[in-house]
């Protein structure tokens, strides 16, 4: 009699050394996992740190004017038409179509108010854009469940927004964000 267990002692060693990092883990909390170049004591810091903040803005204004005039551009079009633009409150209407827009609009919008931190409009708009995603049950589309590339979208989106607007929301909106996320 032969018995199939090739991969058996693989996974028993791979469950060992998980177990056993988490015991180090567990007797030592300041054993983390050193990333390169990493700065997690404020927001944002996803994709720059706070200190990179005032560069980008530098940036926004000199060099890379061209983009920032498309943003401000696409910004300033939700602006006047924030009915077309928010994503609905009714989970009916915004998991009946294709939603990924929600999420890749929230993005730009996000980074608009990184680069433009006195346009109150825009920020209070992105605020109540994430309100409104928040309050979906799902961001998946009704007739297509089985396709994740909507909730993707609006997942990078929404995390996006949250990390660049994290010092601009309550405790409470920072709380139940984060749960969404």
């Amino acid at each position: 009699m032969r018995t199939h267990t090739r991969g058996a002692p693989s996974v028993f060693f791979i469950c060992l050394l998980c177990c056993v990092s988490a015991f180090i883990t567990d007797e030592n909390p300041e054993v983390m996992i050193p990333f390169t170049n990493a700065n997690y004591d404020s927001h944002p810091m996803l994709y720059f740190s706070r200190k990179d903040v005032a560069e980008l803005q530098l940036r926004a204004a000199s060099s890379h004017e061209h983009i920032a005039a498309r943003l401000t551009e696409a910004v300033h079009t939700m602006l006047t038409n924030p009915l077309e633009y928010l994503p609905p409150w009714d989970p009916k209407e915004y998991s009946a179509r294709w939603n990924e827009i929600y999420g890749n609009n929230l993005g730009a919008l996000a980074m608009f108010c990184v680069l433009y931190p006195e346009n109150t409009e825009a920020r209070d708009m992105a605020k109540d854009y994430m309100e409104r995603m928040a309050a979906q049950p799902s961001w998946l589309v009704k007739d297509a469940p089985w396709d994740e590339v909507p909730l993707a979208h609006s997942l990078v989106g929404f995390a996006t927004a949250y990390d660049f607007l994290y010092n601009y929301l309550s405790k409470t909106q920072q709380e139940t964000f984060l749960e969404v996320i």
